[in-house]
């Protein structure tokens, strides 16, 4: 899919928030995540292991397909990141970014385009706007956050 095109596709459907993931493998409303990556990143530059004075936020995916997950979120050099795709198999639980704020935005489909994961909240990734949506962690101590993405 031309860059042009999936970018056009993402501000039709910008304002649009689902709750739940959406099954329509003819909407217009898919992001095509191979357009974007060919390779998947991991990265935060700041990430020490030893005392943990930060929250791991990791997705995982309950569903039996697999799933490409877009975050925006603040790191631990306190720069608000996009970052994406992550991979996740079918039931596969994945460590994805470090934080120590309590918010944080992502956005997820399945690799065929079936189900999908979106909000309100547009964030720029490689010249493209990712309507995101917004979590807001509830934290008592440092450790795992995670969040699960179901197919129903």
């Amino acid at each position: 899919m031309n860059l042009k095109i999936f970018a056009l596709t993402l501000f039709l459907f910008l304002g649009i928030s689902n709750i739940h993931a959406t099954e329509n493998a003819e909407s217009a409303n898919i992001v095509d995540t191979n357009s974007i990556l060919q390779n998947e990143q991991v990265s935060d530059d700041n990430y020490s292991p030893g005392i943990i004075n930060y929250e791991t936020v990791a997705f995982k995916n309950k569903c039996y397909k697999p799933i490409a997950v877009f975050v925006h979120y603040l790191n631990l050099n306190n720069s608000w990141i996009t970052n994406g795709y992550y991979r996740l198999t079918p039931y596969q639980k994945r460590s994805i970014f470090y934080t120590r704020n309590t918010i944080f935005y992502y956005y997820a489909q399945s690799m065929d385009g079936t189900l999908v994961w979106k909000g309100e909240y547009g964030f720029r990734f490689k010249d493209v706007i990712i309507p995101m949506r917004k979590v807001e962690m509830s934290i008592n101590d440092w450790g795992v956050y995670t969040m699960t993405l179901t197919c129903n």
